[in-house]
């Protein structure tokens, strides 16, 4: 036992040490010097230390190391914001292609975050079985098969949502605007996603929907346009209607070539991370491959990440009209850091998005004329908090020929 003390002790103090070998502020100075911040940071490792020995040591049952060092980091990235750890299986997972990965699982295809230990949805994926069985964008998670998975870490909850090709799945979902629960069950099943489909409505307008944001989401939306462009002569095309509903975002520099698709100049995005030399601009060039035609940009309250970016753009560049309901807010860029051969990843927030006139994230204005509460569901712990959306408020608007087909979640 004392052995296993020194050792984690000498693993802090290595810790400190690589802190003091990274960090100029990491000195002593003077006779009366007080400790820099890597002596705090090292005081605060032994504290942990302590702590985790007296788990060990007197803790009813002999608890498991490692479940314990992964809980005290998932506790630590869980008061971080759209941060979270990966274990060594899930990371393995994550970054798997070709030959020789997991065969497909069955899931249910939804996008979620986490916010305060709750389980929101994002938004579900297009054909996918949460879809079709109505899960909703802002609907809470509270059981998975009967388990409460509050305050459980996001890559467990996912884990929980995979399963078996057709085992059934039952969800208990606290949706707001609800007094009582709702009970879902449905199947799971392999979930395939199409990041672009595209069709032609009334013969002059262009419908090109866009579900997600993946390495050949650019590529495929170039198809689409060509295709739109073999069936609508150019004279006859009034232009197109762009659908982000539903869309949870992806990569952003998938984002950023969608959004450069339909521009000619101007800013996309900005990212703005803790360190200066972590932002970036960028910024649209010449080249629109509508032709100037007009666009209308759909979007509704599972609008998340990078399709806000690209309705952002459009938008404050003049080049669409955004029509729809509130968007989900996510202004955030995650990245992930591997911490070790067979040791899992840590998503972490690296920067905030802003676009050209203001951040994409907007709970830091808070006029009581734009203020959006997300109420903790009934039956569910927690704090009410401010919602992660557009302040600006925008009216739902309705296309010529889109009657009796409105919804959050219904398709043009």
């Amino acid at each position: 036992m004392r052995n296993r003390s020194f050792v984690l002790l000498g693993m802090a103090a290595g810790v400190a040490l690589a802190l003091a070998a990274t960090d100029p502020q990491i000195v002593f100075t003077g006779a009366n010097a007080r400790p820099a911040p890597a002596a705090k940071k090292y005081q605060l490792l032994e504290f942990f230390v302590g702590a985790f020995e007296r788990v060990r040591t007197h803790y009813v049952e002999k608890p498991d190391d490692t479940k314990l060092v992964y809980s005290a980091i998932n506790g630590m990235l869980s008061s971080l914001e759209n941060s979270h750890f990966m274990d060594a299986d899930a990371f393995r997972r994550h970054v798997c292609t070709g030959p020789g990965c997991p065969l497909p699982y069955g899931g249910v295809g939804v996008e979620i975050t986490m916010v305060d230990g709750l389980a929101q949805v994002v938004s579900t994926l297009d054909d996918s079985p949460a879809a079709k069985a109505r899960v909703m964008a802002r609907d809470v998670i509270a059981e998975i098969d009967n388990e409460p998975i509050q305050n459980v870490p996001v890559y467990q909850v996912y884990d929980k949502l995979k399963g078996e090709r057709g085992k059934e799945i039952r969800l208990k979902i606290m949706r707001p605007g609800r007094d009582k629960p709702v009970d879902i069950a449905f199947a799971r099943d392999v979930v395939t996603m199409r990041p672009v489909r595209a069709r032609t409505d009334s013969g002059d307008i262009g419908y090109i929907r866009i579900g997600q944001f993946h390495e050949a989401t650019t590529e495929e939306l170039k198809k689409a346009l060509s295709d739109i462009a073999v069936q609508i002569e150019p004279e006859r095309l009034k232009g197109f209607v762009l659908d982000l509903r539903n869309n949870p975002g992806g990569l952003l520099n998938q984002a950023v070539s969608v959004a450069d698709a339909f521009l000619e100049t101007g800013e996309i995005v900005s990212i703005r991370g803790r360190k200066t030399s972590a932002n970036e601009h960028f910024l649209a060039k010449p080249g629109d491959l509508a032709n100037g035609k007009p666009i209308i940009v759909v979007i509704n309250a599972g609008t998340a990440s990078a399709a806000e970016i690209v309705a952002g753009a459009l938008k404050d560049n003049h080049r669409a009209t955004v029509i729809g309901s509130r968007s989900f807010g996510k202004g955030s860029v995650s990245t992930v850091f591997p911490i070790g051969p067979g040791r899992g990843a840590l998503v972490l927030t690296a920067g905030q998005l802003f676009y050209a006139v203001r951040p994409l994230d907007h709970r830091k204005r808070r006029s009581a004329r734009h203020r959006s509460v997300t109420e903790c569901p009934r039956g569910v712990k927690g704090r009410p908090q401010v919602g992660r959306q557009e302040t600006r408020y925008i009216p739902i608007l309705h296309p010529a020929g889109s009657e009796g087909r409105q919804g959050a979640n219904a398709s043009l």
